[in-house]
């Protein structure tokens, strides 16, 4: 993974990730500036995530599906498995097949197992 030399170039490097770098040079020039331009709050964003977190596990009481795609990073499951373990009602779902991006490249299996458990009651 590069390293990026300003938050613009954090902000592009995430959205190439992210929809891979066909796309990216597909999106009007505009769209790509204004995705850099992004790149201030993301970069903020992470850091804060990174020195505090943003919620207390032991105050979550609600049922959560904690969901990763076994085609992801290793990371992604672990905090998923750690969340799952974690919280009271934590529930662990694996998307089979699926990485990160899942809801964009798995959308009906992404909502099939993960939004609409929430939905039925």
């Amino acid at each position: 993974m590069a390293v990026a030399s300003s938050e613009a170039d954090a902000a592009q490097n995430f959205m190439v990730r992210l929809i891979g770098h066909k796309r990216w040079e597909a999106l009007p020039e505009r769209t790509r500036e204004e995705r850099r331009r992004e790149g201030a709050a993301l970069v903020g964003e992470l850091a804060a995530l990174r020195s505090n977190a943003p919620w207390d596990v032991e105050r979550i009481t609600c049922p959560v599906l904690c969901g990763y795609g076994s085609l992801g990073m290793k990371h992604h499951a672990d905090g998923a498995r750690w969340l799952a373990q974690n919280l009271t009602q934590g529930q662990l779902i694996e998307l089979r097949d699926a990485a990160h991006s899942a809801p964009m490249t798995h959308p009906l299996q992404f909502v099939n197992e993960l939004v609409l458990p929430h939905c039925v009651g």
